[in-house]
């Protein structure tokens, strides 16, 4: 939570969607650092959970506890910054496509998603938005990696990298170009999840399976070429 608070700037207008116990806004609203929030649920508990926990900081007039679905509890231009945390990348790009004519007036995203970061990205490049930052942070084992977006140039972040798309969409422009200290874990972490896939996929009969399995393998030696490069190691 904190590395996605830090993200979060001065002033803003925050919608936290999906937002659970809103410790986030509670946070953000008690420090300062946001002007007002407007917090969405989906589900009637979770909401409840969240409107409970905003009127016992006292902050029900400032944090707007709305039961709805993704961004669909916005109104155009009532928010500049939009928080989504702690989902799927997938259901994430869902969510973003079928509310984006609420993005109007958004001046930044801030996403984590808990898994399949590589979809995210490929939204952001396929809205408009340019990722601006971009962070690791690993908890009980687990990395769990945090994407700040602006309205822009949504390729700029990948020009000049001198690593394949393919592993920027997966990996992260920004990390991979600022050498974030966790990034040997994630690459790693990467790496052996495709070769589980991939052992699985060897054992398999069908030409599917094989064809599957010949071209995750080519990934595999492409993402350790960029291991190499990236941290000297020498496969």
């Amino acid at each position: 939570m904190e590395e996605v608070a830090s993200m979060v700037p001065e002033g803003a207008r925050l919608a936290d969607i999906g937002a659970d116990h809103a410790f986030l806004p509670i946070h953000l609203t008690l420090t300062g650092r946001i002007r007002f929030a407007v917090v969405g649920e989906v589900n009637r508990g979770p909401w409840s959970n969240a409107l409970r926990r905003v009127q016992e900081a006292g902050l029900r007039s400032r944090i707007d506890v709305r039961l709805g679905d993704g961004l669909s509890v916005l109104r155009p231009g009532e928010a500049d910054v939009v928080v989504i945390a702690g989902m799927g990348g997938t259901l994430m790009a869902n969510l973003l496509e079928a509310g984006k004519d609420k993005l109007d007036g958004v001046r930044r995203l801030v996403l984590q998603p808990n898994i399949g970061g590589r979809r995210v990205r490929e939204w952001l490049l396929e809205g408009g938005f340019t990722i601006t930052a971009e962070s690791l942070v690993e908890d009980a084992g687990i990395l769990y990696e945090v994407i700040a977006a602006e309205p822009g140039d949504p390729r700029a972040p990948y020009e000049e990298t001198g690593f394949p798309m393919s592993v920027l969409l997966e990996a992260g422009p920004v990390l991979c170009r600022d050498r974030h200290p966790l990034l040997p874990e994630r690459f790693a972490a990467i790496v052996e999840s495709k070769k589980k896939v991939a052992d699985q996929l060897r054992r398999g009969k069908s030409v599917e399976a094989r064809e599957k399995y010949e071209r995750l393998e080519s990934e595999i030696k492409e993402w350790e070429r960029v291991i190499a490069c990236l941290f000297g190691e020498r496969k």
